[in-house]
């Protein structure tokens, strides 16, 4: 089945930071993905084709090298070719490789590439080949690759990202909160306080992945369009623009592009004493403030938290579908996770069981925040979810940050600069 490049599709993948997304069979979507060739009961023998992401380098070569190596030990009739594409331009080989009918047979995808692929017919459902092995995935990463129109399970959660609560302990002193809030209503409270002293505690423009883990309906799988306009996000926004014209967010924030690293140098500077942001944002603090750190501590978001994943699926085409399916469970088992995310610092596993103990992950570190916000990202990526929809383009992004930050700044209402937002990012589907 020919598929063609689609509109760009922004993904918060740890390979390369932004890919773009394929579109669907030229002839339309089919309701159920093609069948494999085989199933999990045939014999795990044959070569195979295993593709990463911008992975190949002195940092995760040798993991991987020693990965298949064990592999090929376990099932000595099984060959294994790792192929590793890079950062840039992987949509387009993934869009040759469908198009030739050449997936690799397990392959890292996102769950926007994978979405399109499923769409197509290239990936083989992994329920109707195992379901038993689901159970033991991070339920939020297994839903991440269902979806809607396109009967199946589509990959294996491989690793994760997650972003929860950074607290300057002594700067919210200084704003005169007391206690850490732990309720959407507490943080504004004290928002509004801390920004009586000059100390903001607001570190993002309300975007649609914001609105979303605050409940709003922000895509509409019937009519296929986006309504993040309702009253609730009218009301959110609202309440953000009054906060925000009192000082509880720095300005600079909301007139930047990119509002993560305006947000991160104020967070260092002290200026302001919360941030969300992943496990790997405690090194950075150890090492651009080491005398902010000593004051920081973390905590769960009370909000539902965004889930970043990156997971293995294989191909529907196969010509050793056993061996693809079992390579791929391989890849993704806790040890084999537990092992890559050691050296992925800050991400977390894509399993139950790797994310019980995450003392494992830092092993080795003496940094106390680092230890904290493992355990804290541990128990946060439990609940997380995939809150944006997959047909959430880079533009889009741009122009609902674009609008909010209007209503923000006062020369928009809020429903003005909502409506106006839902109406690009509608047209731009087109």
């Amino acid at each position: 089945m020919k598929m063609k490049l689609a509109r760009s599709i922004v993904a918060v993948c740890a390979a390369a930071g932004m890919a773009l997304g394929l579109a669907g069979c030229t002839g339309g979507s089919t309701s159920k993905p093609a069948a494999a060739s085989g199933s999990a009961s045939d014999k795990i023998a044959g070569e195979i084709t295993f593709q990463t992401w911008s992975l190949k380098n002195d940092k995760f070569t040798p993991y991987f090298e020693q990965l298949i190596s064990n592999f090929e030990k376990k099932y000595p009739d099984v060959k294994v070719k790792w192929m590793d594409q890079p950062g840039d331009g992987y949509e387009d080989k993934l869009l040759q490789q469908a198009n030739a009918n050449e997936l690799p047979d397990v392959v890292n995808v996102p769950p926007e590439y994978a979405y399109q692929l499923a769409k197509a017919g290239q990936l083989r459902d992994l329920k109707a080949a195992d379901a038993g092995t689901l159970s033991q995935y991070v339920e939020g990463g297994i839903k991440a690759y269902e979806y809607t129109g396109v009967e199946g399970d589509f990959a294996y959660p491989w690793y994760l990202g997650v972003a929860f609560n950074y607290w300057n302990t002594a700067a919210l002193k200084k704003g005169g909160v007391t206690t850490i809030p732990t309720t959407e209503e507490e943080y504004q409270a004290d928002a509004a306080t801390a920004a009586e002293h000059g100390v903001a505690l607001l570190n993002r423009v309300p975007d649609v992945g914001f609105l979303a883990a605050r409940g709003v309906k922000v895509w509409d799988e019937k009519t296929q369009k986006f309504t993040f306009n309702s009253p609730e996000a009218v009301k959110i926004v609202e309440q953000y623009a009054k906060l925000y014209q009192k000082g509880a967010m720095p300005p600079e924030i909301v007139s930047a592009v990119d509002n993560g690293t305006p947000a991160n140098e104020a967070f260092y500077k002290g200026s302001m004493a919360a941030i969300q942001s992943t496990p790997s944002f405690a090194t950075d603090v150890v090492t651009n403030a080491p005398s902010v750190a000593s004051s920081v501590t973390v905590s769960e978001p009370w909000e539902t938290p965004q889930l970043l994943v990156q997971g293995i699926s294989v191909a529907a085409n196969s010509k050793a579908p056993a061996a693809a399916l079992a390579f791929a469970q391989y890849v993704t088992n806790t040890e084999n996770q537990v092992d890559f995310v050691k050296i992925a610092k800050g991400f977390m596993p894509g399993t139950v069981e790797g994310n019980k103990d995450a003392s494992q992950l830092v092993e080795g570190s003496d940094t106390q925040l680092l230890k904290d916000a493992m355990a804290v990202s541990a128990k946060t990526v439990q609940n997380a979810k995939l809150l944006t929809p997959l047909e959430l383009s880079g533009q889009m992004k741009t122009a609902v940050v674009q609008q909010v930050s209007l209503a923000l700044s006062g020369d928009k209402s809020a429903k003005d600069a909502l409506d106006s937002a839902v109406q690009q990012c509608n047209a731009l589907l087109n």
